[in-house]
């Protein structure tokens, strides 16, 4: 079995319009092989969604070595499986919105993954607050000195 991950949603039509439409979710799911993955994450959403596989739509599918590689460095080992994003280091998709249609030793290893981001989060949960007390400061100098600029041209003759 291999393990991949995906953004999936519920198709909406305007016909048929629901509010009980499923959120948009990442997806963790095992498929034999990678050419039946597709098929595989669609029969799975669509049984547990109650909607068949043409109201579900799905993106970045990605097996776990792919994931592994392009976010290994920020995220070691499988905490790189949660990464979805960058800002002041990676950015780990919540839980709440996450569906595992794993095997039981699958399960217990993704849940461990996302607790190993619990320091990783909390880093990024840092460099935001210093980022965002930078950009305050800069905003704060730029606006003094352009009540300074604009006091020193107030304090000046008109030109003839």
């Amino acid at each position: 079995m291999h393990l991949y991950r995906a953004h999936a949603y519920q198709l909406q039509h305007l016909e048929t319009f629901s509010a009980a439409a499923q959120p948009e979710v990442m997806v963790f799911f095992e498929s034999h092989t990678p050419e039946a993955a597709p098929a595989t994450l669609l029969r799975l959403l669509a049984l547990s969604w109650g909607c068949t596989p043409a109201d579900v739509e799905f993106y970045n599918l990605t097996d776990e070595h792919d994931l592994r590689a392009e976010h290994g460095p920020e995220a070691p080992g499988d905490a790189a499986l949660w990464v979805t994003g960058h800002a002041h280091g990676p950015l780990f998709h919540a839980v709440d919105r996450t569906l595992m249609f794993v095997r039981p030793l699958t399960l217990t290893r993704l849940l461990q993954a996302r607790q190993a981001t619990a320091p990783l989060r909390a880093l990024q949960r840092a460099a935001e607050r210093d980022a965002d007390e930078r950009r305050q400061r800069q905003q704060r100098e730029a606006h003094a000195f352009m009540t300074d600029l604009a006091r020193m041209v107030r304090g000046q003759p008109a030109r003839s």
